[in-house]
Order: structure tokens, then C-alpha cells, then sequence
């Protein structure tokens, strides 16, 4: 993950890796919360993905 957030070559090596402990814990938390759980898939997807555009540089 934290290779991904390299690509644009404005990242350096330490801010990327803690992206990706970011995205994560993001991830984990999302998947894992129990107010979640009835949700569709799609659902916890998209609310992972606009928590991360933040997140991440344009």
C-alpha cells in the first residue's frame, strides 16, 4: 500500500508508510464496527473510499 502512495513521486518513504497504517486502520475500523455489519458491501466500500480521498493527495 504504502508503494501505491509513492507513485506520484511527491510522497516520501515515511509519510507513505504512515498513510498506509492509515488506510488501515481506516479499513479495519469500517469492516469491523458493528453498525456495519447489516450494510451491504458496496455500502461499507464507498464509506471507506471517501474517508481515504480525503486522506490522500490529488
Amino acid at each position: 500500500m504504502a508503494g501505491t502512495a509513492r507513485r506520484d513521486g511527491r510522497t516520501s518513504l515515511q509519510d507513505a508508510a504512515a498513510r498506509a497504517h492509515i488506510v488501515s486502520a481506516i479499513m479495519f475500523i469500517s469492516m469491523a464496527a458493528a453498525i456495519n455489519a447489516a450494510n451491504p458491501v458496496e455500502d461499507v466500500v464507498q464509506e471507506i473510499r471517501d474517508q481515504v480521498q480525503v486522506l490522500l493527495p490529488e
